[in-house]
C-alpha cells in the first residue's frame, strides 16, 4: 500500500513510515515477552514523525541545492509546508518523552522515578537533529 499510493500523499507517508516502526516495537515486545508501554508507542510514533519530517526537508534543501526548485517527493512538500509540521512533531516527540518518564509504569519497569533527568538529554539531541537539518539549508 505505501510503493503504491501512501509515498505519494503529504504526511501520509511520514505516518505510514512511523506506524511501521511502531509495529516492529510491538512485534519486539511479542517476540520477547515484554509488556510495551502505550506511552513509549506514542513516543516512537512521534519521534518517527519528527525525523522522517526532517528527512524530507533535507531532501527539499537537497533539490533546491541542485536547482530543482525546491520541491521533493514529486512536488507534495515544500520549505514552507515543512516548518510547522517539524515544529509540532519536535513539540509532540519531547512530550510524549516527558509524559513516559513520569508514569508509574516506567517507574515499576526501570525500578526508579529519576528518568525524567534524561529530559534535557533527550531535548539537546532532538533540537540537535532540527538544527542539522536548517544548517543544511543556510549554508546553501
Amino acid at each position: 500500500m505505501y510503493s503504491l499510493y501512501l509515498k505519494r500523499r503529504e504526511v501520509l507517508d511520514v505516518m505510514a513510515i512511523a506506524a511501521g516502526f511502531v509495529l516492529r516495537v510491538f512485534a519486539g515486545g511479542a517476540a520477547t515477552g515484554v509488556k510495551i508501554n502505550p506511552v513509549a508507542d506514542c513516543s516512537t510514533f512521534t519521534l518517527c514523525l519528527f525525523i522522517g519530517f526532517g528527512k524530507r526537508k533535507a531532501e527539499v534543501i537537497d533539490a533546491m541545492a541542485r536547482g530543482g526548485g525546491g520541491a521533493s517527493r514529486g512536488g507534495i512538500y515544500s520549505r514552507e509546508t515543512l516548518d510547522p509540521m517539524l515544529s509540532i512533531s519536535f513539540a509532540a516527540c519531547f512530550l510524549c518523552y516527558l509524559l513516559y518518564t513520569v508514569t508509574s509504569e516506567t517507574a515499576e519497569t526501570i525500578k526508579t522515578s529519576w528518568l525524567c533527568i534524561t529530559a534535557p538529554f533527550v531535548f539537546y539531541c532532538l533540537f540537535r537533529f532540527w538544527r542539522t537539518v536548517e544548517e543544511a539549508g543556510s549554508s546553501m
